[in-house]
Order: C-alpha cells, then structure tokens, then sequence
C-alpha cells in the first residue's frame, strides 16, 4: 500500500533562528546558516485556531496567534528556536516538531507568536584575523 503525501503549497519565506542570552537580557539572534549564509526556508503556513487571544502584559496587550509551519526536511531545527516569518515580520517559538516518522519529505512545526525575540539583532560576524 502506497503512503499518500500532501501536496502543500509551500509559499511563505522564513528564517530559523536561535536567542543568545548574556544574563537575563537578550543579545543576538544566531541565524541557521548553509555555507555561510543566512538560511530562509520556503513553509507551508496554517494558523491553527480561528481564536486570537489577548495576553496582558503591564505595558500592552497584544494578540498571540498559533501557526503550523511545514518546511521541506531538516535536521538541525529544534523546539525552542524561534522562526522569523519574512512575509508577515512575525516572531514565533517553536514548541513541538512532528518529523513524521517513516517519511522525512516534511517538518511540521508548532509555533506560537512571541515578543521575546524583538529587541534582539542578528549576531555580528566575527572576522577570523591572522
């Protein structure tokens, strides 16, 4: 018996990225890189619940979404890096990663929206010297 596979239209562009922390604050954000560029990755993106719920914080409230992201396979992506979605500016942590036993065509990823990664910047580059 043949395993059928989904035909997802994979047509939002994202960046995978991981926080580096000094203390309590958030410094950097360190990019998935392939041969020494910065990584994006074509996704399949399905907001998961109809329900957008506030969450109070003592200076705003702003709305926190759920979101599927199903990328062609990688390895090297793991729950609690962050995706940066490239068509709507969103940040989102990766809570839980389905690598479909069996098959390794897809990853689908579960995310949900955070502010946690907004103040940070890309990570310099360090230059090797002599």
């Amino acid at each position: 018996m043949l395993r059928q596979v989904e035909n997802l239209v994979k047509d939002k562009k994202i960046k995978v990225f991981e926080l580096i922390r000094s203390g309590n604050k958030t410094k950097y954000r360190r990019y998935k890189k392939v041969d020494g560029e910065i990584a994006s990755y074509w996704a399949h993106y399905l907001s998961i619940s109809g329900k957008e719920f506030a969450v109070a914080n003592p200076r705003s409230t702003f709305i926190r979404r759920s979101a599927i992201y199903t990328i062609n396979y990688q390895e090297d992506i793991d729950e609690g890096m962050y995706i940066e979605d490239l068509c709507s500016g969103r940040i989102y942590i990766i809570k839980h990663i389905d690598r479909k036993e069996g098959y390794v065509g897809d990853l689908r990823i579960s995310a949900l929206e955070t502010k946690e990664a907004d103040n940070a910047v890309a990570e310099p580059e360090v230059e090797n010297g002599d």
